[in-house]
């Protein structure tokens, strides 16, 4: 006699209708869940779901066009692509407010940042 023959086995034709009925058999029920009150949650990981970088280059170059133009001597506004990229963009707050305005020669003291 055949070790793994189909008549050890079941035929073929048993083994998928077998194998089928597992496939759709319907998946165990959830616990029920706790009453809530909201429907649904989004949660913003800064530019994922919203564009934040043109707010952000928006309120940098308002805050460092006004610090320039407080200045004795004239300075260029900031430029929202150069300058953001360069100075500002991927650094802490501080140290990219230090970078930028030492990129124009003005060197604040350590407690007006």
């Amino acid at each position: 006699m055949e070790s793994g023959s189909a008549a050890e086995s079941g035929s073929a034709a048993e083994q998928g209708s077998a194998a089928e009925s597992r496939d759709t058999a319907p998946p165990p029920a959830r616990p029920p869940r706790a009453p809530s009150l909201y429907d649904a949650v989004i949660s913003d990981m800064d530019g994922v779901i919203t564009d934040t970088a043109v707010v952000h280059t928006a309120a940098w170059k308002a805050v460092l066009d006004e610090v320039l133009q407080s200045k004795a001597i004239p300075q260029p506004p900031f430029d929202e692509v150069l300058d953001h990229e360069r100075f500002v963009d991927g650094r802490p707050r501080n140290t990219g407010i230090r970078t930028f305005l030492a990129s124009r020669g003005i060197h604040p003291g350590p407690d007006e940042i």
